[in-house]
C-alpha cells in the first residue's frame, strides 16, 4: 500500500467525531484502485462491492458516537489488526479475519485503548437497505469516552 494513499491522521478538535482515524480508498463508485489488488478475494466473496477502504485507528484514537447519513449500503468489516471495541447495539471486540456486519443506520462508535493501530478493511455492497435516509448525527460522549476526548483536545 503506497504510504501516500492514507489520509492525514484526523482530530478531534477538527472533525467533532473521530480522532487519530486514517483511511485510503480502495474501491470507489465500483472501481478498484490500483493499489487495492491484494484485496481482490475478499473483493469476490462481497461482491458487488461499490466503495471500500481501509480504516486506521491509531492507539488512544476513536471514533464519537454517531449514526452514518442514509440512505444505506449494506456494510460489512473485515478486521486485519482487531484492537479496540466496537460499540454500537452490542460491544464486542472484534477477532483478525472475522468480518461482521455493520448497523450504521444506528448509533455506534469505536474505541482503541491498546498500543497498537486498529485496522478493518470496510466494505459497502451494492446493495441498498430499505430503510428510509436519515441525516448524520452526532451523539454526547459517553463517560467510558470522556478521558480519551480530554487527551484529544489537550
Amino acid at each position: 500500500m503506497p504510504v501516500d494513499a492514507w489520509s492525514l491522521a484526523s482530530t478531534y478538535a477538527e472533525t467533532r467525531v473521530h480522532h487519530g482515524y486514517r483511511r485510503v480508498v480502495l474501491v470507489s463508485a465500483g472501481q478498484p484502485q490500483p493499489h487495492a489488488e491484494q484485496f481482490d478475494c475478499v473483493f469476490e466473496a462481497l461482491a458487488p462491492v461499490r466503495e471500500a477502504w481501509l480504516s486506521w485507528i491509531e492507539p488512544g484514537g476513536f471514533i464519537a458516537p454517531h449514526r452514518d447519513a442514509g440512505p444505506w449500503r449494506e456494510r460489512w468489516q473485515v478486521p486485519i489488526s482487531a484492537t479496540g471495541d466496537w460499540c454500537g447495539a452490542d460491544t464486542f471486540t472484534p477477532v483478525d479475519g472475522q468480518a461482521f456486519p455493520v448497523e450504521h443506520w444506528a448509533p455506534h462508535a469505536v474505541i482503541n485503548r491498546t498500543d497498537r493501530p486498529r485496522i478493518h478493511l470496510v466494505i459497502d455492497r451494492d446493495v441498498w437497505l430499505d430503510r428510509p435516509p436519515e441525516p448524520f448525527a452526532v451523539y454526547p460522549i459517553p463517560d467510558e469516552m470522556s478521558d480519551l476526548v480530554r487527551r484529544s483536545i489537550q
